[in-house]
């Protein structure tokens, strides 16, 4: 109100709105009760308004609301009872609605080709972890197979572990070579085949439950098209035969995380997998670029999927040797 004291506030709206003197007095010291109205020198409210102005400037309002939003949230202490107090949580959760959401499978896919199981692909990476976190191992060509190999080993389910008696009240946990808050492992994972030998161009999900890559849809290569969906990962120093697109279904989190920080942990999620894809890739003799830089519209157009419950999050870009320019 511009600085307004109390009894300024109740006569404007008396005069403006005819609202009663009673009802606005009340009213505002509900807000003010609640730190919604508060004091034009009051210290936490400066620093607010100081960050929201510092933050502005680089376009970073919503991610300053988020941040004030969501700063010093409390948490239950499991050094005391936070553990009994989760539990508690979690037995409320599954009364009110099922834990049966693990996994997406496109219901109709153009084609399903199957990939050798996580184990299988993991056998198949015959690099040690220390070669190609320091050295470039030579390049290979990006076939059909190293495709595969690659999205089971990164994306694939390496066991399920049983959660319940009940599995249609409490599905099994999903491991993965990447870990996951809670294994709730909320990231899918999908292919823009370019130009890979073996395999055609399109739009690919990599389906978990059958260990498949699933042909969901055609894909326009050319160079247009893929600069107006994948700005970032087409800076890449190398030529492209594909692109990852990690999604996050927001509702696998949400179900077991209800606080607002929670939403920090897709992000980690996804950055695991990064690695995880960086070092995969490396080990089958591809260059990798991870970037952030994708437009989401385009692409969830594609996916069939819609940005506010499966979200567009991160890519990359992927080549391996004799890649012809795209």
């Amino acid at each position: 109100m511009g600085g307004a004291n109390r009894q300024e506030i109740v006569q404007l709206f008396l005069r403006k709105y005819c609202f009663e003197e009673a009802v606005t007095d009340a009213s505002i010291s509900t807000l003010l009760e609640l730190r919604l109205l508060t004091q034009p020198d009051d210290y936490s409210h400066q620093k607010c308004s100081r960050l929201c102005r510092e933050w502005s400037r680089y376009g970073w309002v919503d991610t300053a609301d988020y941040q004030l939003a969501t700063l010093d949230y409390p948490f239950a202490d499991y050094a005391a009872d936070g553990r009994e107090i989760d539990f508690q949580r979690m037995r409320e959760y599954v009364n009110d609605e099922p834990d049966t959401e693990r996994s997406k499978t496109y219901p109709s896919p153009e084609d399903r080709i199957t990939a050798p199981n996580t184990l299988c692909a993991l056998e198949e990476l015959s690099e040690s972890f220390s070669s190609v976190w320091t050295t470039e191992p030579p390049l290979q060509r990006f076939t059909k197979e190293h495709c595969l190999t690659l999205m089971s080993a990164v994306f694939g389910v390496l066991k399920r572990r049983p959660l319940s008696d009940s599995p249609e009240l409490i599905e099994a946990a999903i491991n993965k070579t990447s870990p996951s808050g809670g294994s709730r492992h909320p990231t899918e994972a999908y292919l823009f085949a370019c130009n890979i030998q073996g395999l055609g161009s399109g739009v690919y999900h990599f389906n978990i439950d059958n260990s498949s890559l699933d042909a969901i849809g055609d894909l326009d290569t050319s160079e247009p098209t893929l600069m107006r969906m994948f700005s970032g990962p087409m800076r890449a120093s190398f030529r492209i035969d594909a692109f990852v697109v990690m999604t996050s279904v927001f509702d696998r989190s949400m179900w077991r995380y209800r606080e607002p920080r929670s939403f920090r942990a897709i992000y980690m999620d996804v950055g695991h997998l990064c690695g995880t894809l960086d070092i995969v890739a490396k080990s089958l003799g591809l260059n990798c670029l991870v970037q952030h830089g994708l437009s989401e519209q385009p692409i969830a157009k594609l996916l069939g999927t819609h940005t506010l419950t499966e979200g567009v999050i991160y890519g990359a870009a992927l080549g391996g040797s004799d890649a012809r320019p795209i």
